[in-house]
């Protein structure tokens, strides 16, 4: 069970298109692979339970790219965003009927890219396409709605999923927030009732709070 969850989380997670639109055209500081992975690996602390790391990945623009039908495409639309870099941790947790939590980040070289790649991540979830992905992963019966959530970062934005597998609905809550020129995903679920909303805004809150004392030094 604990091997579907984490498929569900992945296919939660991996919901970005091509953006537009325009934005605050202000330089992002760079950063490099190492400050974004100790954005992501977040803690127990401020958490309403136990989590501890799996793993933890570094996700290039061709890696992202090749989860797509049209990578070429995919690598266009990162160049023109600026994105430099990504990197995502994955964690079990130790509540009863929860199963992963996840966290994400993507960093682009302005805060344009980063606003456009947030406007595009929000369309995309409430859209049918993003179903389509859900079903294409194996998933049935998949809902997707947007939630009211506590603002976190420059701006923010929750989601639920439900989705069902072999007669069984896992249930997963999503924030979606952009912290200057930083796109950052917190995702928890698991058994459909064992998680809330408020549990992915508190990994949203530690995520932020890592981001903004990166950004600072």
């Amino acid at each position: 069970m604990r091997s579907f969850w984490f498929v569900c989380v992945i296919a939660a997670l991996a919901l970005v298109l091509c953006a537009c639109g325009g934005g605050e055209k202000k330089a992002a500081r760079t950063l490099d692979d190492a400050e974004l992975r100790e954005m992501v690996v977040i803690t127990s602390e401020g958490l309403p339970w136990a989590i501890s790391l799996v793993k933890d990945q570094a996700v290039s623009n061709e890696a992202a790219a090749s989860e797509y039908p049209d990578q070429e495409q995919w690598l266009r639309n990162y160049e023109e965003w600026g994105r430099t870099g990504g990197h995502s941790a994955y964690f079990q947790t130790q509540g009863e009927g929860l199963f992963a939590v996840q966290v994400e980040v993507e960093y682009y070289s302005s805060i344009e890219g980063s606003q456009n790649a947030w406007s595009a991540v929000h369309d995309f979830v409430i859209s049918e396409g993003a179903l389509e992905r859900l079903r294409a992963a194996g998933l049935s019966e998949p809902q997707i709605s947007e939630v009211e959530g506590e603002k976190v970062g420059d701006e923010s934005a929750a989601f639920r999923i439900l989705v069902t597998a072999q007669s069984q609905t896992s249930e997963t809550f999503v924030v979606l927030f952009r912290r200057e020129g930083v796109l950052a995903l917190a995702t928890v679920g698991g058994d459909q009732g064992s998680a809330t909303v408020k549990d992915a805004v508190a990994a949203a809150r530690q995520l932020d709070a890592r981001i903004q004392d990166i950004l600072k030094r």
